[in-house]
Parts: C-alpha cells; structure tokens; sequence
C-alpha cells in the first residue's frame, strides 16, 4: 500500500446523498454527488491504509472541514467514495481550478484567450487557452496547454 501512495498528498472524496424511499436509500433527484478534497492523512484507517469506499470510516469525511456545508448538514443516509489521489506537481495531476485572484486573463486577439488557474493541491500555476465562441468561452478541443510558474 505504501508504494501506492508514495507522493500523494490529498485525495479525492465523492458525497453520495440518499433518501429513503420505501425503505429503500436511493438517490435523491434534488442533490447530486458533491466531491471535496481531503489531506491524505485524513482519509487513512488507523492502520495507515486508505480507507475503503462506503464504510463506517469513509463515512467519518461527511464531517471534514474541507466538506461543503451542504455535505456536513445533511442528514439522511448517505456513502462516501474514494477516487483519485492527488500529489504535489509532478506526481499525480493536478486539481486545477480558474483563479480570480491571481491574474485577469489574456485575450490574444484572435479569438482566444488564455485563463489562469491554481491548483487547489499543491498551488501550481497555470495559464490555459481557451477560445472565444460569441460570449461563451471554452477550452480549445484538444489544444489545452498548461504551463506552469515556479
């Protein structure tokens, strides 16, 4: 197990919210499966492995600081999953995500621009091209290039 989580800092944790319907937990059709990030230590079981999909332990992340409100003040029945494991630049991908804060973005003048983002892991920058289509913007398909700063 230790060699499967050499580099990874932070894991990805998927919400599941369920009603009961019949005595049945299902799906609600009102909130959909929220995923948050979680430090790796935080999603270990007491003997350093990482904790398993749907289990009393997996569930204890409902209640994670990083977990949304919504996710920590719902009340019915509910699983949690684990999926990717994250890591600082380099060793796993990143969790890139568009910073306002950091720089406003770049219009080539050629119908694209170039967005900045942040990854929410290890804090990598990166500028990622995008393409002006009337007033919506979007990722040019197969042409997404990140660079990063030091």
């Amino acid at each position: 197990m230790e060699d499967e989580l050499e580099g990874v800092t932070h894991v990805r944790v998927t919400f599941h919210p369920q009603v009961w319907y019949n005595e049945y937990a299902i799906k609600p059709d009102d909130f959909e499966a929220v995923e948050f990030i979680v430090p790796l230590e935080d999603a270990l079981d007491g003997d350093g492995n990482l904790v398993h999909d749907d289990c009393s332990e997996s569930d204890k992340l409902q209640m994670h600081e990083n977990a949304p409100e919504a996710v920590r003040e719902w009340e019915g029945p509910f699983y949690i999953t684990i999926g990717e494991l994250l890591g600082p630049c380099g060793s796993r991908d990143h969790d890139f995500v568009y910073d306002e804060n950091w720089r406003d973005e770049i219009e080539l003048g050629d119908n694209s621009l170039i967005i900045p983002e942040t990854c929410r892991i290890c804090g990598a920058k990166a500028y990622e091209n995008w393409v002006l289509d009337g007033a919506i913007k979007r990722p040019i398909e197969n042409d997404v290039e990140y660079i990063y700063e030091a």
